[in-house]
């Protein structure tokens, strides 16, 4: 599934995903199952200056504290654009999948902005940052907690 819509499988050793994009992903765990693996996350389509996000893969069988042997796999290239391309050419909708509809009565627009906040670098949309609760949507919702969070729809404009 890409961005909501069902698509032929395809396998891969790396994904781009974009502000804005999701992808369900299925993980392939064939490997040996005595050792931890590395997963890591980078930036994609600008040139970063962070350090990429690490963490790792744990197998039932062994501990998570048994430290990983293998260096941390290398993102790639923020600006390999033609590994990016082959990428979005494997993405390939199923057949019956519904079309978008030919004409819509109302256009969102969004704005993905970047705001240095002392010295801190604030991610926002249309110049609004997320704050997450302190109680999870999803257990607010499964435990039927109605004061967790505000239930009421974003304004119109």
């Amino acid at each position: 599934e890409a961005d909501g819509n069902y698509v032929h499988p395809f396998a891969v050793d790396d994904i781009d995903i974009y502000s804005g994009e999701t992808y369900s992903v299925l993980l392939t765990t064939d490997q040996d199952p005595n050792k931890n693996y590395w997963l890591s996350i980078g930036v994609r389509g600008r040139k970063p200056n962070t350090s990429q996000a690490l963490t790792f893969l744990n197998y039932k069988t062994i501990s998570a504290s048994v430290f990983l042997t293998s260096p941390p796999p290398v993102t790639p290239l923020w600006n390999d654009f033609n590994r990016s391309k082959a990428f979005t050419k494997q993405i390939i909708s199923k057949m019956g999948t519904p079309q978008p509809p030919k004409y819509s009565n109302q256009k969102i627009l969004l704005l993905n902005t970047q705001n240095l906040i002392g010295n801190f670098t604030k991610w926002a949309i249309n110049n609004v940052s997320l704050t997450l609760p302190v109680t999870p949507y999803i257990g607010s919702l499964k435990f039927k907690l109605k004061n967790t969070f505000d239930r009421k729809p974003p304004p119109r404009t």
